[in-house]
């Protein structure tokens, strides 16, 4: 091999591990801004921001400033403050709640299971008659986290609707709304 080709070879590897290191960053960041931190739990700013701050020093550079900034502002995370508010105004009480959430998670975001006494547990939990005080219960707690939008479904909405925009001409806005009449 040619002292260029080796050259090339290098820098072809380098910017492989780069882009490795990104997207393991990237993913780093969009579970830290998901409604279950990995363990199960409901997330919180707490363990959001730490995940956020230890990802965030491979984003580096001028193309990834803006996301360093969004993800650096306060704002960024008040979706899991708000959640926390409205779960402790929905169910006082917070063993319920934390009982109410695991097996709205269990409905909702089931985990991947190996163990079959666990998946047995699950089913059960998941799916058991509760009693009247519990069924109120786990309705409020089931409402606050069903509207709880997290910062990355935007991001994921706008790239939906990208995606759609290059693939299809929409009429001028004006024939559109005469359509929709």
């Amino acid at each position: 091999m040619s002292l260029t080709a080796r050259a090339a070879w290098r820098q072809a590897v380098a910017s492989f591990e780069q882009a490795e290191r990104l997207e393991t960053a990237w993913k780093r960041v969009h579970a830290a801004l998901d409604l279950f931190a990995p363990d199960g739990r409901l997330n919180d700013r707490g363990h959001a921001q730490a995940e956020i701050g230890a990802a965030i020093g491979e984003l580096s550079g001028p193309d990834w400033s803006k996301v360093r900034n969004v993800l650096n502002d306060r704002r960024s995370l008040a979706f899991l403050d708000r959640m926390h508010r409205r779960l402790e105004a929905a169910e006082p009480r917070r063993q319920w709640r934390e009982a109410m959430v695991w097996r709205w998670r269990l409905r909702h975001h089931p985990p991947q299971l190996t163990n079959g006494l666990m998946a047995l547990l699950q089913t059960v939990a998941g799916a058991g008659d509760l009693a009247p005080a519990e069924q109120a219960s786990y309705g409020r707690v089931a409402a606050v986290l069903r509207d709880t939008f997290r910062a990355s479904s935007a991001v994921e909405c706008m790239n939906s609707v990208l995606r759609i925009c290059r693939w299809h001409t929409f009429p001028e806005p004006g024939r559109l709304m005469t359509a929709l009449e």
